[in-house]
C-alpha cells in the first residue's frame, strides 16, 4: 500500500503517536522504579523478618505461661496436703479441693487441670475422680516419664482423658520425704496459636506447627490437617516441596510461586521449648497493598493524560477531517441524484475526501440503474408479500404450539428431578442417621457397662477389707449406688430401643380412656424429685385446680413426661425445672419448662426425628423425642417446642378432653 503524504490518517497519526509513546514510557518508568526500590529492597524484607520473629516470640510466651502455671499448681500446699490424705487413695476428693482446681483452671487460663496420687494412681480433675491410672496402657507413659525425670516438670503432648490434643505441663508434688504425686494442667494445642491470630489475619497468612517427626500439630486455617504428616497431601504440592527443602537446608525463609503464578513466602521459626517448628505461608500481595495509593496516582495521571490526548485528537480531527466533511455533507444534502455530483472542496481537502466524492458519484450512477430495476420488480414483490404473510402466520402458530409443548415437558422434567433429588437427600440423611445411631448406641451401652464392671471389680478386690472397715463399707455403698444407677440407665436404653422397634413395626398398643392429668403429673414429678434434691435446681410443680378428665393412655403419657423431664435434667446445670398443667379452650395443656442451654432454632424441628441429637457430643441414643412424637400422634396429642439458646426450653402437650372424644375410639 502506497503512503500518501496528504492523507488525513497520516496527518493525525503523527501527533497521536508521539503523545501515546510519551505517556506509556513515563508510566512504565515511574512504576518500575518505585516498586523495585521500595518493595523488593526495603519494605518486604523488613516486614517478613518482623512477622517471623513475632510469631516465634508470642508462641514461646504462651508456652512459658503454661509451664509457669502448671508448676505453680503443683507447689500449692492444699494440693500437696490432699494427695497425702487417705481420702485421695480411696477415690474421694473434698468439695473445697474441687473448687480450688476449678479456680486454678480459670485464673491460669488452662483448659484442664489435674492431680494424681503416687501410690494409688487416682486421677482427679475439678469434677472429681476421673479414673485410676493403668500403667500398662501405652498412653499412660507420661506418668513414669515425669517421675523419672531429673527436672521438676515435663512437657507432654497427647490426647489422654480429654480426647483432644493437649499440651500438658506435668509437675512433681514433693515433700521433704520425696514425691507424693503429680499435678499440672494443659491447654489445647490449637490455643497455642491464639496470640498470633490477629497478626496472621492482617497479613492474610496461614500458620501451622509441625513436630520433629513432620506431623502437623496445630493449624490456624484448616483443622482437618491436624495430626497428619505435612507431606501426605494435606498441603499444596508446591508448599510441601519448598518446606521439605527448607527443613533439609535449615533455611528460615523461602520464596515460591503458587498454582496461580503469584509470589508467596514460606517462613520457618523454631519453637525450642517443644522442639517444633512454626511454618507461616503468606502472599506477597499482603505487603504491596500499602502501595495502592501510588498506583492509583499513576492510574489517575494516566487518565488525565489520556483525556488531554482525546481533546487534542478531537481538535485535530475537527480541523483536518470534520470541517471538510461538513462542507461536503451540505453539498450532498442538496444533491439531485439525477445529475452528476460536483463540489470544489473534493480535490482540495485531502485524498480521503476526494475518495468519498468519487465513491458517491459511482454510487449515484448505480442508484439510478437500481431504481429502474426496482420499478420493474415492485409489482412482483407486492404479490410475494401477500402470500408470505399467510405462510408466516401458519408457521408462527405451529411454533407457538411447539413452544407450549416444550415448556410443559420441561416443567414436568424439573418436577421429576426435584422429587428424585429430595428422595436421594432423604435416603442419604437416613443412612447417615442410622450409622450415627449405631455408633451412639454402642458408646451409650459401653459406658454404663464399663462403670458397672469397674466398680464391681473394686468391691471384689477390697471385699475382705470392707467387712471390717466402716469407711470402706460406706465407700462400697457408694459404688453399689453407682452400679445401680448405671444398671437403671442401661435398662432405660434397652427399653427405648425396644419401644422404638415396636413403634417402627406398628406393634405398640394403647389403652385409651378418661383419666386425671393431675395423677399422671404427680407420678412424673415424684420420679425425679429425689434425683434433684440437694442440687442447685428448683423443681416446681403447678397444676390448675379442677382440671377436667383427659382422653389418653396413662402409661404412654407418663412415658412422654418422663422423657421431657429426663432431657431437662440432662441439660440444666442450675436454675429451675417446672412441670405445669392448665386448661386452654377444649384442651388441657401440660408443659415441662427448664432453664438449660436451649436448642438452636434451626434444629428445633429435627430434634423429634429418630437418631437425631442437637450436639454430636450429647449422651443418649437420640430415640427419646422420636418415640414422644410417635406416641403423641397415636393419642392425638399435639406437641410444641419453644426454645431459646442460653435461656431454656418449653415442651408443650395439647391433650384432648375426655368429653370431646368418642368413648368407643
Amino acid at each position: 500500500m502506497r503512503i500518501r503524504w496528504n492523507s488525513l490518517a497520516f496527518r493525525l497519526a503523527i501527533p497521536l503517536g508521539v503523545v501515546t509513546i510519551l505517556v506509556i514510557s513515563a508510566t512504565v518508568v515511574m512504576t518500575e522504579s518505585f516498586m523495585t526500590r521500595t518493595v523488593e529492597r526495603v519494605f518486604v524484607s523488613s516486614e517478613i523478618e518482623h512477622l517471623r520473629g513475632l510469631v516465634g516470640r508470642q508462641i514461646e510466651g504462651r508456652i512459658g505461661m503454661v509451664i509457669r502455671d502448671g508448676v505453680a499448681l503443683a507447689r500449692y500446699p492444699d494440693i500437696r496436703n490432699f494427695l497425702l490424705a487417705p481420702e485421695a487413695s480411696r477415690g474421694k476428693i473434698p468439695g473445697d479441693i474441687r473448687e480450688k482446681l476449678a479456680y486454678f483452671k480459670s485464673i491460669y487460663d488452662l483448659d484442664t487441670v489435674y492431680a494424681i496420687t503416687l501410690k494409688s494412681r487416682h486421677y482427679y480433675d475439678e469434677n472429681g475422680l476421673v479414673k485410676i491410672l493403668d500403667l500398662s496402657d501405652p498412653e499412660s507413659g507420661w506418668f513414669m516419664q515425669t517421675l523419672q525425670s531429673p527436672e521438676p516438670y515435663t512437657i507432654n503432648v497427647d490426647s489422654d482423658i480429654t480426647g483432644e490434643l493437649h499440651l500438658w505441663i506435668d509437675a512433681k508434688v514433693t515433700t521433704s520425704a520425696g514425691t507424693v504425686g503429680l499435678a499440672g494442667g494443659g491447654i489445647k494445642v490449637d490455643n497455642v496459636m491464639e496470640p498470633v491470630a490477629a497478626h496472621l489475619e492482617r497479613y492474610r497468612a496461614q500458620a501451622f506447627l509441625i513436630d520433629d517427626n513432620g506431623r502437623i500439630r496445630a493449624d490456624s486455617f484448616d483443622t482437618t490437617r491436624i495430626n497428619k504428616p505435612y507431606d501426605v497431601g494435606s498441603l499444596p504440592h508446591r508448599v510441601v516441596h519448598m518446606l521439605r527443602d527448607a527443613l533439609a537446608t535449615h533455611q528460615d525463609q523461602v520464596r515460591y510461586l503458587d498454582e496461580k503464578g503469584q509470589v508467596n513466602f514460606l517462613l520457618l521459626q523454631e519453637i525450642p521449648s517443644l522442639g517444633w517448628t512454626a511454618v507461616i505461608t503468606l502472599p506477597r500481595e499482603a505487603f504491596t497493598e500499602p502501595l495502592e495509593g501510588v498506583m492509583s496516582l499513576v492510574f489517575n495521571g494516566g487518565l488525565v493524560l489520556f483525556g488531554l490526548l482525546l481533546i487534542l485528537g478531537a481538535g485535530l480531527f475537527w480541523v483536518i477531517i470534520g470541517r471538510p466533511l461538513g462542507q461536503v455533507a451540505k453539498r450532498l444534502a442538496a444533491y439531485d441524484y439525477a445529475q452528476p455530483f460536483e463540489h470544489p472542496g473534493c480535490n482540495g481537502s485531502g485524498y480521503e475526501i476526494a475518495l468519498i466524492c468519487n465513491a458517491f458519484e459511482a454510487n449515484a450512477k448505480m442508484l439510478r440503474r437500481t431504481l429502474a430495476d426496482y420499478r420493474q420488480s415492485e409489482e412482483a414483490l407486492r404479490h410475494l408479500n401477500a402470500t408470505l404473510e399467510i405462510r408466516v402466520d401458519e408457521k408462527t402458530k405451529a411454533l407457538q404450539q411447539s413452544t407450549r409443548d416444550l415448556e410443559a415437558y420441561v416443567t414436568k422434567l424439573e418436577s421429576t428431578n426435584d422429587a428424585l433429588q429430595k428422595a436421594k437427600e432423604k435416603a442419604m440423611q437416613a443412612a447417615q442417621a442410622r450409622s450415627n445411631f449405631i455408633s451412639t448406641v454402642s458408646h451409650e451401652l459401653r459406658t454404663p457397662l464399663n462403670a458397672i464392671i469397674n466398680f464391681t471389680d473394686q468391691i471384689q478386690e477390697d471385699f475382705d477389707d470392707i467387712l471390717n472397715d466402716p469407711d470402706l463399707q460406706e465407700e462400697a455403698k457408694e459404688f453399689l449406688s453407682r452400679i445401680m444407677n448405671n444398671s437403671r440407665h442401661l435398662l432405660q436404653l434397652i427399653n427405648d430401643l425396644l419401644d422404638f422397634t415396636k413403634a417402627e413395626a406398628g406393634k405398640m398398643t394403647y389403652d385409651m380412656k378418661p383419666l386425671s392429668v393431675e395423677k399422671v403429673i404427680n407420678q412424673a414429678y415424684e420420679n425425679f424429685h429425689s434425683m434433684l434434691s440437694g442440687t442447685e435446681i428448683d423443681y416446681v410443680k403447678e397444676v390448675a385446680p379442677e382440671l377436667p378428665l383427659i382422653y389418653a393412655d396413662a402409661r404412654r403419657l407418663l412415658q412422654v413426661l418422663l422423657n421431657f423431664l429426663s432431657n431437662a435434667v440432662k441439660f440444666t446445670k442450675s436454675g429451675q425445672i417446672m412441670i405445669r398443667a392448665y386448661r386452654s379452650a377444649d384442651m388441657v395443656v401440660v408443659e415441662v419448662e427448664d432453664s438449660g442451654r436451649g436448642i438452636p432454632k434451626d434444629k428445633q424441628e429435627s430434634v423429634f426425628d429418630p437418631f437425631t441429637q442437637v450436639d454430636v457430643l450429647d449422651s443418649g441414643t437420640g430415640l427419646g423425642l422420636g418415640l414422644v412424637r410417635h406416641m403423641c400422634r397415636q393419642m392425638q396429642i399435639r406437641v410444641e417446642l419453644d426454645s431459646q439458646v442460653g435461656r431454656g426450653s418449653i415442651f408443650r402437650l395439647h391433650i384432648p378432653l375426655a368429653d370431646e372424644m368418642p368413648m368407643d375410639k
